[in-house]
């Protein structure tokens, strides 16, 4: 009997004592959530710590733990952002306020000034592509000039200095156009490619109409290739050389392409070479006649 009333006594003080524990720990969560409640992640810190040491496998640890690391969390953003406004840092500012909005999601006055930061970054940004855009169609750095008119266009920025840049963009760009295609006719006309010379001509006229220099190549072009045509009538069939008629035409277009012949050597040549015929066609044949004395 002495033993069952000594195993009995054990019973109820090990009961009275989980009795304790569990309800220290209910004590220990309760403040915890006070502390948390209070804005005060340290204090809450030690409850978590008693409650662990009683029953680390409660489930209430581990929402408590998140709620503290997330305190550390938005304490750590909040230095950040009171720093980045000192610096007037405000892409540093949205960041930090994006991570405070991540922790504390229900406060509004955290959205509305994410929101602000946001703006005046947008607005910053908005000024530096302006900038560049303008610095660079100075500079005539089209491509450069693209990307900053793009990035304006992704900012949304005001429709009307948007429209003026484009603009200026495209009037350089047509500029460009228009010079390298001058520089290719130039090119061309060294090179006696007249066809081509013409081609770039008619381009760039309708850009650049009042180029009395490229209006003359083009004209020169065009009498060259004439000259050209009107020679190869008598070069493709020589043999009507042989009347005075035809040989008389075709002098007076040896006589028209002569002046074009430093111009063309495809001209100079078929010059030469009718001028050959020509003189071929024109010299006596002496002619013997023999006779049977009859």
């Amino acid at each position: 009997r002495e033993v069952e009333t000594h195993l009995k006594h054990s019973i109820a003080m090990a009961e009275k004592l989980q009795k304790h524990w569990l309800e220290a720990a209910d004590s220990w969560y309760q403040q915890a959530e006070q502390a948390l409640t209070q804005q005060r992640p340290q204090e809450a810190q030690l409850y978590v710590q008693k409650l662990t040491a009683v029953n680390d496998q409660d489930t209430r640890i581990k929402e408590l733990q998140q709620r503290i690391d997330g305190f550390a969390q938005q304490q750590h953003w909040w230095r950040v952002y009171q720093g980045a406004l000192a610096e007037r840092d405000v892409p540093k500012q949205v960041i930090a306020l994006q991570q405070l909005v991540q922790v504390q999601p229900n406060r509004d006055e955290l959205k509305q000034k994410l929101a602000a930061a946001q703006e005046s970054l947008r607005q910053n940004q908005l000024s530096a592509a302006v900038e560049q855009a303008q610095q660079a169609l100075q500079q005539q750095q089209l491509q450069q000039a693209q990307q900053a008119i793009s990035r304006i266009a992704q900012l949304q920025g005001d429709k009307n200095t948007l429209a003026l840049l484009k603009a200026q963009l495209a009037k350089q760009q047509r500029q460009l156009s228009t010079e390298q295609t001058r520089a290719l006719l130039l090119q061309a006309s060294e090179q006696q490619q007249w066809q081509q010379v013409i081609r770039l001509a008619e381009q760039y006229l309708q850009q650049a109409p009042g180029d009395s220099t490229i209006t003359a190549l083009a004209v020169r072009g065009r009498e060259v290739l004439a000259a050209k045509q009107n020679l190869n009538v008598y070069l493709t069939r020589p043999q009507r050389l042989s009347d005075s008629s035809v040989r008389g035409q075709a002098e007076q277009a040896l006589t028209r392409a002569q002046p074009l012949k430093p111009y063309s050597r495809d001209l100079a040549r078929g010059i030469d070479t009718l001028r050959a015929h020509l003189k071929e066609m024109s010299t006596p044949v002496q002619i013997t006649l023999l006779s049977d004395g009859e």
